[in-house]
C-alpha cells in the first residue's frame, strides 16, 4: 500500500549540490513530473521529465494515460511511480511535436485544444527550504488555471512524498482551476 511505502532517504555525503546556485546541501535528488487532466476528455496523463542540462527539463516518452476521474489511492501510486521514473541526464535533443509526448498521448486534436482542455499540474522535490532531520522529501505541486508561463498568479501547495496529501493536493487544485476557468 502506498502509505506503508518507506521513504527513500539518501545519505547527506550523497546530497544533490547545484554549483551554479549555491545551497545547503539537500538529501533528495531533484525529480519532476507534469500531470494533465482533462473534464472534456475524461482522461488523466502522467509525464515524467528528464533533464538534458543543467537548467533544461524535457518530457520522457513514458507518458501513462488514465481514466479521470480516478481512484484516490491509484493516483497517488501513480504519482509516485511518475516520480520515481525521471531521469538525472537526457541527451540534447531539438524541441518539435514528436517530442511533445504528453500532446502525442492526448485526445487532443490540436495544439489549442490541449492547451485550453487540459489543466496542467506541475510537480517537483523542494530543493528551496532547508529540509529538518529525518524528515521525508517535499513535493511542490503548482499550477495556473489558464497559462503557467502567462497568468500572474499562481495555485502552490505543498506536501510530504510519503503521505496522501500530494494526491490531495493535486485534486484541490484541479478543483481550484475549473472554477476559477468557469
Amino acid at each position: 500500500m502506498f502509505w506503508k511505502r518507506k521513504p527513500k532517504i539518501i545519505k547527506t555525503s550523497d546530497s544533490y549540490i547545484n554549483n551554479e546556485n549555491p545551497r545547503e546541501d539537500f538529501p533528495y535528488l531533484e525529480r519532476s513530473c507534469q500531470i494533465y487532466i482533462s473534464e472534456k476528455y475524461q482522461e488523466i496523463l502522467f509525464v515524467p521529465y528528464g533533464k538534458m542540462e543543467s537548467w533544461m527539463l524535457k518530457e520522457l516518452d513514458a507518458v501513462v494515460v488514465k481514466k479521470w476521474p480516478m481512484d484516490f489511492g491509484d493516483l497517488q501510486n501513480t504519482i509516485l511511480t511518475t516520480l520515481d521514473t525521471y531521469e538525472y541526464s537526457l541527451p540534447d535533443q531539438e524541441p518539435n511535436i514528436k517530442n511533445w509526448h504528453s500532446f502525442n498521448s492526448s485526445k487532443a486534436k490540436t495544439q489549442r485544444s490541449f492547451k485550453t482542455d487540459y489543466i496542467s499540474i506541475s510537480l517537483r522535490t523542494d530543493l528551496k527550504t532547508k529540509y529538518g532531520q529525518k524528515e521525508v522529501e517535499r513535493i511542490i505541486v503548482e499550477t495556473s488555471p489558464f497559462d503557467l508561463n502567462k497568468d500572474s498568479y499562481k495555485l502552490t501547495g505543498t506536501a510530504h512524498l510519503i503521505e496522501t496529501g500530494i494526491a490531495q493536493i493535486v485534486l484541490d487544485i484541479f478543483h481550484a482551476c475549473l472554477k476559477i476557468k468557469k
